[in-house]
């Protein structure tokens, strides 16, 4: 970057700042001297404080911080735990042996790490929530399919009576509840599809004033088609059961 005077800034910046749009100026009072900077680009960085970024060789000409710094960025060949960790200990074994003592020092695994950590308790919570959500719809689909049978005896000793067989009927019943299951997760899918991202923006622009980069999950619909399929089965099962062990006699005599 052969720019001097120019910068780049963050998006939580630009916001919390709406003059500095690209092409504007603005000025700084560095060491004591007034210094003017221009905007090239903005940068989007989910959570980030307001930063500014700037030529490094002019900014420390500028500030007067030649041959200092506050933290060092260090890039690997290899990124797995045990080669980091060990590239870490070498660094901090030579820092003080310089008479240097890091404060601090994290890889990126490890701030992926404080991130899961914070997260683990609501992503516990909402994977609780919709396997509630799933067996208290399952119940209800048992109670529905209950009474769907019950209103259907004679249809379901017509099909007794033409030769169908407890299993036939059997299946007939639970593939009703593994197609109510899939309707059901058509029109989640749908829902899911249309609100997710406005929720999820709202959410995280009230926690940290910023957009989320929206992205649906095929692989996490497709476990749950699964799921609610498997789950609308076994809810059936039951009305499914008493529904094949009706014989013809029964019929005509709840006739």
């Amino acid at each position: 970057m052969d720019d001097t005077n120019a910068v780049v800034i963050n998006n939580r910046l630009a916001e919390r700042e709406p003059t500095l749009q690209v092409g504007r100026t603005f000025t700084l009072s560095i060491g004591g001297r007034e210094t003017t900077w221009q905007v090239v680009g903005i940068a989007r960085q989910a959570f980030a404080a307001p930063t500014v970024y700037a030529n490094y060789d002019y900014f420390i000409q500028t500030a007067d911080q030649a041959g200092k710094t506050r933290s060092v960025r260090i890039a690997t060949e290899k990124h797995d735990d045990d080669f980091v960790n060990a590239v870490k200990r070498d660094l901090e074994g030579r820092l003080e042996g310089a008479g240097l003592r890091a404060l601090s020092n994290s890889s990126r695994a490890d701030s992926r790490k404080v991130y899961d950590d914070h997260l683990i308790v609501i992503y516990t919570f909402l994977m609780m929530m919709a396997f509630v959500i799933v067996a208290v719809g399952g119940l209800g689909l048992m109670t529905t399919m209950s009474i769907n049978v019950l209103e259907r005896r004679r249809e379901m000793g017509v099909l007794r009576a033409i030769g169908a067989t407890s299993k036939a009927v059997l299946l007939i019943i639970l593939g009703e509840g593994a197609l109510i299951g899939a309707l059901s997760w058509i029109l989640a899918v749908a829902l899911a599809w249309l609100v997710s991202d406005s929720i999820g923006n709202f959410i995280v622009n009230q926690l940290f004033e910023t957009d989320l980069d929206f992205r649906f999950d095929v692989l996490g619909a497709i476990v749950w088609l699964v799921i609610v399929i498997v789950f609308g089965a076994l809810a059936s099962f039951l009305p499914a059961w008493n529904a094949s062990r009706v014989t013809v006699r029964q019929v005509v005599e709840y006739a």
